[in-house]
């Protein structure tokens, strides 16, 4: 959570990107919320999250995300997360996923993603170069 409070403040400060957070814990709920509402309403357009945001929140307009724990031994997890980028909203043609993760810890990460979605949907930084 350290880790997600940091992104937050660095998107603010060097980006200028209004950021809100959606971390997990009963003292962190009321700005979980806020930022909830404010991204469904369209008046916020990036918040960085803990595993809390990964079931049960439905904001549709939601079309790029950033993963930066590594799910991609849990097809049932991760399922869950590209899920919160399918979601229909008007305007909206696609949903993107950016996957970061330890190659070096997780090996075989790559290679479910492409057993479950394909090799034209999965592609590595260095298919991009």
């Amino acid at each position: 959570i350290p880790q997600a409070r940091e992104l937050g403040r660095k998107l603010v400060v060097l980006e200028g990107v209004q950021t809100g957070l959606m971390l997990g814990g009963a003292e962190n709920r009321d700005e979980f919320e806020h930022t909830k509402a404010r991204m469904k309403s369209g008046e916020l357009l990036c918040a960085v999250g803990s595993s809390a945001t990964y079931q049960g929140e439905d904001i549709p307009r939601l079309s790029v995300g950033i993963l930066a724990t590594p799910l991609a031994s849990n097809r049932p997890l991760f399922e869950q997360v590209v899920g919160r980028l399918r979601r229909k909203y008007e305007g909206k043609v696609r949903g993107r996923l950016y996957v970061i993760w330890d190659e070096k810890l997780f090996p075989h990460h790559a290679d479910n993603l492409r057993k479950w979605y394909g090799a034209r949907l999965v592609k590595r930084i260095e298919d991009l170069r």
